[in-house]
């Protein structure tokens, strides 16, 4: 009896510590270029998707990859818009993946006027491309998206003008248009800045920025399948001044229809203060907390919403590092954090806890650094085995918002012409490795063993 009991227990030691060397990964890719802009999606409990701009024989190009939850490399794929030449400016704005279908909003920038912009879709079970041209030649000052409704729908904008939001949905078996509508704030001709998107209910959760000489807000638009408006909101922090502009939303929905918004708003970047709100289904305000890292303002968040209520974030500092990340409880309280050695990193949170990061720049151990791919998943205790993480101070603090009710005008909008799209091989490989970065931009940091969550 207790030779079997100690087989038994041998054998759960094993198959724990097996468990615990396939839980955390740091690898670097061998991309063929390396520009800032990157995206990184959750697909399952299994893989995640990665996309970036890239490039082959002198060709701008958008890649993709698929990675196991184990760093191995299951899928990849790159294609460039045909008949784009002369480029000379060229990006990813917004990237969704559902299963084995992706989607992507690219836009190239000719030297002599040869631009075009638009989404482009992949889906691997047939390896099959097909693309949408829905800006054009226009320069999309309102960032575009696509995001996927369902597997057989895609919701993504096109180019409506400067004060105005065109939105539609796009049927993926069929390759045409559901619907085509251009929205207008009712008695404003104040122009549209960034975007950002849930799915909601079936439709669709929609973010906007409002930067104008008159009116600096946010606007929440909810829409249904069928294109019309189910509520809509404006709203801003009281206690900043007018000469505060804000910058890029962040959303994230919860399994209640409780909706998390983050947010950061700066006259200059060393006054950048950032926020977290949650609002119920009906917008009304829950909470608002104000994030500060000391000389570390706010770039860029993530959120995952807690099957406790509480709330996952991130927060990606300027400057080389660090990234912060840590949760709040379901009254906005701060239950912990902790800081990672990432440069500006696209960051996906699990709903274990455990974080996904996507970073343009491997450290070395004397400081310096190279521009590559770095990929890296830590365990659900936040750690990255064998690898030491950065400190990081962080402030939460109670702030308010104010609300006012906003209303659309809808009107059909316009067809759109298809784009080519060629693909290209894409030798890629992925190696593990972990250094201990010691950045020189910030001698004030130093690294150690953070502290485990409680």
């Amino acid at each position: 009896m207790m030779r079997l009991l100690f087989v038994i227990w041998f054998a759960l030691l094993c198959w724990a510590h097996f468990l615990s060397g396939q839980e955390s990964f740091l690898l670097e890719f061998n991309a063929l270029s390396v520009y800032p802009v990157k995206y990184i999606k959750l697909l399952d409990n299994n893989s995640i998707a990665i996309a970036f701009p890239s490039g082959v024989d002198s060709v701008f190009t958008t890649a993709s990859v698929r990675v196991s939850v184990e760093g191995e490399i299951l899928s990849k794929q790159q294609f460039a818009l045909e008949g784009v030449i002369d480029v000379n400016l060229f990006t990813l704005f917004s990237f969704d993946q559902i299963g084995d279908r992706a989607a992507f909003f690219i836009w190239y920038g000719g030297i002599l006027g040869n631009s075009d912009s638009g989404f482009v879709l992949y889906d691997k079970q047939d390896s099959s491309y097909w693309g949408v041209s829905t800006y054009g030649d226009n320069v999309p000052d309102l960032y575009p998206i696509v995001a996927f409704l369902n597997p057989d729908s895609l919701l993504t904008n096109y180019w409506a003008g400067s004060a105005a939001l065109g939105l539609s949905i796009y049927d993926i078996p069929t390759h045409e248009a559901v619907w085509n509508y251009t929205y207008y704030r009712e008695g404003s001709s104040d122009n549209l800045d960034r975007i950002d998107t849930d799915v909601l209910n079936d439709g669709a959760l929609i973010s906007l920025l409002l930067n104008s000489f008159l009116e600096r807000k946010m606007l929440l638009l909810s829409i249904d399948a069928d294109g019309n408006v189910v509520h809509s909101k404006s709203f801003w922090e009281p206690s900043l001044a007018d000469t505060v502009y804000y910058t890029p939303l962040v959303q994230e929905v919860d399994s209640e229809g409780n909706i998390y918004v983050g947010f950061w708003a700066d006259a200059v970047m060393e006054n950048r203060r950032a926020f977290i709100a949650k609002l119920d289904s009906s917008y009304e305000l829950q909470w608002c907390k104000e994030l500060k890292a000391e000389n570390f303002p706010c770039k860029s968040m993530s959120l995952r919403a807690t099957p406790d209520g509480g709330l996952f974030f991130s927060y990606v500092t300027y400057g080389d590092l660090p990234a912060i990340f840590g949760k709040l409880d379901e009254s906005g309280n701060l239950l912990w954090y902790r800081g990672y050695s990432f440069y500006d990193p696209a960051i996906e949170i699990a709903e274990d806890g455990s974080i996904y990061f996507l970073s343009s720049k491997r450290y070395h151990e004397d400081g310096s650094c190279d521009q590559v791919w770095v990929l890296a998943k830590t365990d659900v205790n936040g750690d990255i085995e064998g690898c030491p993480q950065f400190d990081a101070c962080l402030e939460v603090m109670d702030a308010d918002l104010e609300f006012a009710d906003e209303v659309w005008v809808r009107e059909e909008g316009p067809s759109h012409d298809t784009m080519g799209v060629q693909p290209y091989d894409f030798p890629l490989t992925a190696t593990p490795f972990c250094g201990t970065p010691t950045p020189p931009t910030l001698p004030s940091i130093h690294i150690s063993e953070p502290a485990r969550r409680t």
